[in-house]
């Protein structure tokens, strides 16, 4: 048998292993219940912002190069679904801003016939808001799509299907934006007729791409007969949305 200290002891041992499993356990429900209250905000700190620039000049050439290419080796989101990005997004929105002002300001001088003409730097003013509003808002747009057509998208690292995410529908939004430039520097030549064109071209040239990414999607939600009915509403909706920033362009600065 064992001695009454001995017993005491053991008692004592496990007593203050229960209060510290015990204890474990709250402090674990408490960091859970800060994590989950801080969980909204924890997407505007800086850690989590920082993840979206954390890319290289090789990259970005990379993924611009996949989008302007017609036949690509690798799918877009296949490349981005895991790693999106938004600091080319960035810099082409940027860049987008910069054309629409030179070029309308171009283009209006081109069809003046006032010598005292003034650069109007309205234009420029009012590019920077219609741009950097309709990009994330595109990206918004198609992943409300995505969803309501039950797209998924493989995992190149588990096989898995899942669910695309915003960022990297807001990654493809950014990064087709760069076929309007070439078409937007043509419109600095006056012409409302052919300014109109350019602008149409550059819609239809967004699209394709756009239609390219996404269509061999809906082949993956375990229905391909309904792949047939959604291909054609998923090509109105992909020329509503890229067309809207054409006729906005069109309207508002040529």
């Amino acid at each position: 048998m064992d001695s009454p200290s001995t017993s005491d002891t053991t008692e004592l041992i496990s007593g203050s292993r229960r209060k510290s499993s015990t204890k474990a356990k709250s402090g674990k429900k408490q960091s859970d219940k800060k994590q989950s209250k801080g969980g909204w905000c924890s997407c505007f700190s800086l850690a989590c912002i920082a993840q979206y620039f954390d890319v290289n000049t090789s990259d970005v050439r990379g993924r611009i190069l996949n989008v302007l290419s017609p036949c690509p080796r690798d799918k877009f989101l296949s490349v981005t679904q895991a790693n999106p990005d938004f600091y080319g997004p960035f810099w082409i929105a940027t860049t987008l801003i910069f054309v629409i002002g030179v070029t309308a300001n171009i283009n209006e001088y081109a069809s003046s016939e006032d010598k005292t003409w003034h650069y109007d730097i309205s234009k420029p003013s009012l590019a920077f808001s219609i741009v950097y509003a309709y990009v994330p808002l595109f990206g918004l747009c198609l992943w409300f799509v995505l969803k309501y057509l039950g797209v998924k998208i493989e995992s190149e690292q588990t096989g898995d299907l899942q669910d695309p995410s915003l960022s990297a529908m807001v990654c493809l939004a950014g990064y087709v934006m760069i076929t309007f430039i070439p078409f937007l520097i043509m419109c600095s030549v006056p012409g409302s007729s052919f300014v109109l064109s350019m602008l149409s071209l550059g819609a239809l040239y967004a699209c394709g791409i756009l239609y390219r990414e996404l269509s061999p999607l809906l082949r993956e939600d375990g229905a391909p007969s309904s792949s047939i009915s959604k291909k054609p509403l998923l090509t109105l909706i992909l020329a509503v949305l890229v067309g809207a920033f054409s006729v906005t362009c069109w309207l508002a600065f040529y």
